[in-house]
């Protein structure tokens, strides 16, 4: 809004530039136009007189050569008339003095009038421009008031706890945001260190790999595997065999150092345990699948970073417009406090003396009250200061019917608006009725009162 009026006082300051105290029309600026050109045919008008003059003499020699022909001389009427007839062009000397610019250059009176014209338009247009910011300003300052009325609404629909609340979902925000930060720092840190793990078995299984020959990299521990099995039959073979042998060496009475070698092979074999060997490929490879799929867990994770990053980020904006929002609430509110408070006090005064003057004229009472800005009552009674609600309930009666009669009083000097009252003297003892009724009847010269009662006794 403060922008849009900037540009119209912008614009309202080229326009006074233009035209600095009055603005000509298109008509009158038209109509000088009209006049200045025909200056320029004064000599046609003394043409058609010269010519008329001399159809007149033609016309009137004609006659004494046959009288008749003098009718020709009804064709100088035309031309007379065009001559004195034809309205003669006014001069526009008073017009181009009043709007031409004073210390500018000499120009014919044409040329000023249409330059006139030209700085018409242009007014004409800075007006229109004008114009469009303001309906544009009062279209803004409709949505601002109709955005206030909402924020009224809003804070009369929340009371404390819902803006606490309010708060907590603004804790519960951050706290989230910062869980998030933590978690991808944690996925991020256990993802390395599994590929750290990861890699050192790959590699350790690699130089296992390369101690046997294979095909592929793929089929590496299927091929393995299928060679050791083929090695451990042939290991049992052979331990069968020098079993054999050595129950041979015996029956036939052979030196048993003739089978040192074999022997020394047999310990050689039985040092090799293939068991061991089976157990450890067979660990090793559970352990990578292991941790394949746990890489693949936190790859997804680590996937979903700039999912949690847009998260965080939408969190943030969330929590940004949440507080924006709870600031705008707390300032209305101390607004509307401040304008409550500043209401309640401005019509004090006068609701404590229509208060007293009421109480008086029903209950002769004259004592000392005290009213506070929420309009509660209390009476001085010497030293002491009562609530209403230390008294009876007819008392209490008298005050709430007094207050709300000088609050009528109070709010509204010249207006007179319509009262309804629904049986308000029930308690009230039969003194105090009947100064009441003699009250409202007062009340009613003035304005109009919607009495309604459940008993003959206090009908008016």
């Amino acid at each position: 809004v403060k922008e849009k009026k900037s540009s119209a006082s912008l614009q309202l300051e080229r326009a006074r530039n233009i035209f600095a105290d009055e603005v000509p029309t298109e008509a009158e600026i038209a109509e000088n136009i009209k006049n200045a050109s025909g200056k320029g045919r004064k000599g046609g008008s003394f043409a058609l007189l010269i010519i008329g003059i001399l159809a007149l003499i033609s016309g009137a020699a004609l006659y004494f050569v046959k009288p008749i022909l003098s009718l020709l001389a009804l064709i100088s009427i035309p031309f007379f008339v065009a001559a004195f007839g034809a309205k003669k062009p006014s001069g526009s000397a008073d017009f181009i003095a009043k709007f031409a610019d004073k210390g500018g250059k000499r120009q014919s009176e044409l040329q000023i009038l249409f330059e006139l014209k030209s700085k018409l338009e242009i007014y004409n247009s800075i007006i229109e421009s004008a114009n469009e910011l303001e309906k544009e300003i009062l279209r803004l300052e409709g949505q601002i008031q109709a955005l206030s009325e909402e924020i009224e609404d809003f804070l009369n629909a929340n009371n404390t706890t819902k803006s606490k609340s309010l708060s907590d979902r603004l804790a519960e925000l951050e706290l989230e945001t910062v869980k998030k930060q933590a978690a991808l720092g944690v996925y991020e840190k256990e993802y390395f260190d599994q590929k750290s793990r990861y890699e050192k078995l790959e590699n350790e299984l690699s130089a296992f790999i390369s101690l046997f020959p294979v095909s592929s990299r793929e089929n590496a521990i299927s091929e393995i595997a299928g060679k050791l099995r083929e090695y451990d039959t042939l290991r049992q073979n052979i331990m069968r065999d020098l079993s054999d042998l050595d129950y041979f060496a015996v029956s036939r009475g052979i030196d048993k150092s003739c089978v040192s070698v074999a022997t020394y092979e047999q310990e050689i074999i039985k040092r090799i345990d293939t068991g061991a060997i089976f157990d450890s490929i067979s660990s090793t490879e559970k352990e990578l699948a292991l941790l394949r799929r746990a890489i693949g867990e936190i790859e997804d994770d680590i996937d979903r970073e700039e999912e949690y990053k847009s998260e965080i980020e939408q969190l943030k904006r969330s929590e940004a417009n949440a507080i924006d929002m709870f600031e705008t609430i707390e300032k209305t509110k101390k607004f509307l406090k401040l304008s409550g408070e500043n209401l309640t006090t401005k019509y004090l005064a006068k609701t404590k003396a229509a208060f007293s003057e009421y109480v008086t004229l029903i209950a002769k009472e004259s004592a000392g009250f005290e009213i506070d800005t929420t309009f509660s009552v209390k009476k001085n009674e010497g030293s002491l200061t009562k609530e209403a609600d230390a008294y009876s309930k007819g008392t209490r009666d008298l005050y709430a019917i007094a207050i709300r009669f000088a609050l009528v009083d109070a709010l509204y000097e010249k207006e007179q608006p319509f009262i309804i009252l629904d049986d308000p003297f029930a308690y009230f003892d039969d003194e105090k009725l009947a100064r009441a009724l003699s009250v409202i009847k007062a009340m009613s010269k003035k304005r109009q009162i919607i009495y309604l009662s459940c008993t003959k006794s206090r009908t008016v």
